[in-house]
């Protein structure tokens, strides 16, 4: 739904096209430039984030595999022990 703030916003942006179309043709280049970097900008930022929620969730899988696997091998020591110790086994 939308609200009466994307309104405002969407006015601006078209007043902004607007006013965008009167430069000259190298300003409009300039001002494409300015533009895609800033996209640029923004790309690398969000791949910086995601690289670093990755490697965090790895570390978070890996850990869990770890504890895992220690639970898994005391487990096995533990009914090792007990068919030893067990007179009926």
């Amino acid at each position: 739904m939308l609200k009466a703030s994307d309104f405002s916003f969407m006015s601006s942006l078209h007043q902004i096209e607007e006013q965008a179309r009167l430069l000259s043709a190298e300003d409009r280049v300039t001002l494409a430039e300015y533009m895609l970097e800033s996209l640029h900008a923004s790309i690398e930022e969000i791949d910086a984030a995601w690289s670093e929620e990755i490697a965090l969730r790895i570390d978070a899988i890996e850990r869990e595999l770890f504890l895992r696997i220690r639970q898994i091998r005391h487990l096995r020591r533990h009914v090792r022990s007990c068919r030893i110790s067990c007179s009926v086994c």
